[in-house]
């Protein structure tokens, strides 16, 4: 009769960003998140890291605005050369409608070339006491983004809330997947756009370097799909 151990991990987030940047290879789209976590950035160095693009933590919940988030945007806005977006994080507890009108008074009016805004599920969990209910407060959140900008946000979520969740419910939407540990294309996931491969990027910031969580875009599809451009009826009004 066999007997099954549990063996340790031996890898280290280190040795899994190295096995992802292999697969990635050389050429893809590669890009940031930030949040007042990491304070205020400093773009013109991004080239530097061969980054395109960041998002920003713009709002959480219904009334929280991230600390670092006008200024950060404001400095994005002036470097023409990296793409910029915002997400919010999403509380499953309040309501969906009231988070996404929190998020677009912040946010504004988007401009030509910024990123499609995101959604973050991520870390979520084992908060949601309700899938129906919860499937329904992201749908009102994202119907709010989508009647304002004429294209649907970005889904932040991990590969257990996309099969537990999203399956079925959100398909037609862009995902944005965090798997660190493994290639996404390990999994049978669809319409992911982008993935968040790694916790061990670096950046360059007002205090100095900073560590980042880092992110592809999907090779078979390319950083125009994440662009941003205005239809006429969502003109500024």
């Amino acid at each position: 009769m066999f007997e099954i151990y549990q063996v340790a991990d031996p890898f280290t987030p280190i040795h899994y960003t190295k096995i992802n940047k292999l697969v990635l290879g050389t050429n893809a789209a590669k890009g940031v998140t930030v949040s007042e976590e990491q304070g205020s950035i400093i773009c013109e160095n991004f080239m530097m890291y061969a980054l395109s693009f960041a998002y920003l933590k713009a709002t959480e919940g219904d009334k929280l605005i991230d600390g670092s988030y006008k200024e950060n945007r404001m400095r994005m806005r002036k470097n023409s050369s990296v793409f910029n977006g915002a997400y919010h994080v999403f509380d499953s507890e309040t309501s969906g409608k009231d988070q996404a009108e929190f998020f677009l008074k912040v946010l504004g009016n988007l401009k030509d070339g910024e990123l499609i805004p995101a959604v973050d599920i991520t870390n979520i969990g084992d908060g949601i006491k309700d899938k129906d209910e919860f499937v329904k407060e992201l749908k009102a959140f994202c119907d709010v983004i989508e009647n304002k900008f004429d294209m649907k946000p970005v889904i932040h979520t991990d590969i257990s809330m996309d099969k537990q969740y999203l399956k079925g419910n959100f398909d037609k939407y862009p995902k944005w997947i965090t798997c660190k540990k493994w290639p996404v294309y390990f999994y049978s996931l669809d319409g992911w756009i982008l993935w968040e491969y790694s916790e061990n990027g670096q950046i360059d910031g007002d205090e100095g370097s900073i560590k980042v969580d880092l992110s592809v875009v999907n090779w078979r599809k390319g950083i125009g799909d994440l662009i941003y451009i205005r239809r006429d009826d969502t003109a500024p009004k």
